[in-house]
């Protein structure tokens, strides 16, 4: 049997199958080829809602695949960040409490803390494990846990490191140096 014989015995059926089966081929490769990309997009039209991972037309996006280097630095602000999304962390604010011995007793994560023997009592050195030359850092003395902590306490960055807070401890009423209890707290 022949070509044109094949044709002639199909049915409409056939024929209609076919012909629905061909179109259907043809539009998927209309609609992948009708896909939106970045530079058809008109700067500042896209919302949070278009992306928000509940809310997806596309399911095939993955939650979170936004990432921090899409977005310009400075673009966002303290709106745009939902209340108690961020720990401290997240936005730059590290911390260490110390017995008056030096030992850690709780931190941010990654510090690293000890009193400094040898010399004055009251000597401490807390290292962050990060650069903080360009951070503001602070120390208080106070209770590890309960109860109240005399005395003061005084920072600077350790000599020759970009990483570690150095806080001397005095008695409150003679500035005589004193070992006592720290909390230090660095912002970047």
């Amino acid at each position: 049997m022949g070509f044109r014989d094949a044709i002639r015995k199909l049915s409409a059926p056939s024929v209609a199958v076919g012909l629905v089966l061909g179109l259907a081929c043809a539009g998927g490769g209309a609609i992948a080829a009708a896909q939106i990309t970045g530079g058809q997009i008109k700067d500042r039209t896209i919302t949070h809602k278009d992306v928000a991972s509940n809310t997806l037309k596309n399911r095939n996006m993955k939650e979170g695949s936004i990432k921090s280097k899409t977005i310009a630095d400075g673009s966002l602000t303290g709106a745009d960040v939902r209340d108690g999304s961020l720990d401290g962390v997240d936005v730059g604010v590290y911390f260490a409490v110390l017995t008056d011995e030096g030992v850690l007793v709780r931190s941010s994560g990654g510090v690293v803390g000890s009193r400094i023997t040898g010399g004055d009592p009251g000597r401490y050195q807390v290292d962050f494990n990060r650069n903080i030359t360009a951070c503001a850092w602070t120390a208080t003395v106070g209770a590890v846990t309960t109860g109240t902590a005399q005395g003061q306490a005084g920072t600077g960055l350790l000599v020759s490191t970009t990483d570690t807070v150095r806080v001397n401890t005095v008695t409150s009423n003679t500035g005589d140096p004193v070992n006592r209890p720290i909390h230090v707290v660095v912002v970047c």
